[in-house]
Formats: structure tokens, sequence, C-alpha cells
């Protein structure tokens, strides 16, 4: 039989597991563990714990630095845009206006840019010229869209918290007990390059930018 505990119980237990007199400052998973074997059960332990572990100070200033990419890698299949297509023919349609039944689609592999265009007959000849037009269409104005269009990178959000990368940390003296991030400091812009403005909890700018890989997220 396990004691089953309120909200407010549940948070003391999982602090005392994870930051308490004897805590190790383990995982959500190792503190659910612990309270089961201590008798304390509740339907949203895991949830709990994650949410107020991630929300422990040194645990955060503490973190390993991740090696890995912000973004998942794919294979660059082209190397800039509208350098190679992928086109494909539709089945045979209800008539149209001047007799178009076909339709010539056409994608671009870097951008995803789709053109579409109607044809009465699909010979080599006719396809090679429609071909030809869908490529050429617009190419100069589809150009200058993409390379205006401006895009914020996926990351951070303008007042959120993140802790920045402690440079002191890669020092050998540091040791591996010294912090890996330093902060908190809120965010203040956010660069198309993926770099960030940053600021003090006091308002106070921070001199330089700092790029989204030498960032985590702060739980405050």
């Amino acid at each position: 039989m396990l004691r089953y505990v309120g909200p407010l119980q549940a948070n003391y237990v999982i602090r005392e597991i994870h930051m308490g007199s004897c805590g190790m400052h383990v995982g959500p998973r190792a503190v659910v563990k612990k309270a089961l074997r201590q008798g304390y059960y509740w339907p949203t332990m895991h949830e709990d714990a994650k949410k107020e572990i991630e929300k422990c100070d040194p645990c955060q200033i503490h973190a390993p630095v991740p090696r890995l990419p912000k973004i998942l890698m794919t294979s660059i299949m082209t190397p800039w845009p509208f350098y190679q297509w992928d086109m494909d023919i539709l089945e045979p349609l209800p008539p149209a206006r001047r007799g178009a039944k076909f339709v010539i689609v056409a994608i671009d592999y870097f951008t995803k840019w789709i053109e579409a265009k109607p044809l009465v007959k699909i010979t080599g000849k006719e396809e090679r010229r429609e071909a030809a037009a869908v490529r050429e269409a617009r190419y100069k104005t589809k150009m200058e869209q993409y390379y205006n269009k401006k895009v914020r990178p996926a990351g951070f959000k303008p007042g959120e918290f993140v802790f920045p990368r402690n440079e002191a940390s890669m020092v050998k003296d540091q040791g591996k007990l010294g912090p890996k991030w330093e902060g908190p400091y809120r965010v203040m812009e956010a660069y198309e390059n993926g770099s960030y403005k940053l600021q003090t909890l006091e308002d106070k700018e921070v001199p330089r930018t700092w790029h989204a890989i030498n960032l985590r997220k702060c739980y405050m």
C-alpha cells in the first residue's frame, strides 16, 4: 500500500529527495523511483518531478554543455535556390479553357517552390518548351522574394530567460565542478543569423551577442 499525497506534500517530497540534506540532484526518473520506494504516490509524479527539477538553479548552471547542433542536420541536395528542379505531369483532367487537360508541375529542391502550368498536349517538344517556361517564369522575382524574406530563426523569443555558456568552464583550472552556464539573462532581440542580444535582470545590456549554440533555456 502506498500513501497518496496532495500537491503541497508532493512538491515537498520532490524537493526533499532532489535537493534535501541527502539529495544528489538526480533526474526526474530517479526522484520518482525513490519516492515510490519511500511509499509515496500521486498520479502526476513524473510531470511534477520534471517541472520542479527544471527550476533547480544548481542543476541548470552545472548542466553539461550539449555538443549536438540546435536543429536536425539534413543533407543538402542542391547548393543554391533554383539549381535543380523536379517535374511531373498530372493525369488527364477534364478539359478546361482552350482545351488544356494536362498540368506540368515543377518543384525546386532547395526552396520547395512549386510552379504549375496547364498543357494542351504532352508531346516531347511541348514538354520541353513549357518546362523551360516554368523554370524561367518569374525567376528574378522569386529569387528576390526568397532572399529578401525576413525569417526569424526558430529558438528563443524576446523576453525569455536564457543561460549563456560560461567561457571560464573551458579553462583547465576550472575543472569539472565549475559552472557550465552563467546568468540568467533576458533575451532582448533575435537576429537572422541565429544570434541574440541579451540583457541582465537589471535591464543592463550585455555588450556582445550570443549564438544559439551557446545558450540554453532558463526555467524560472
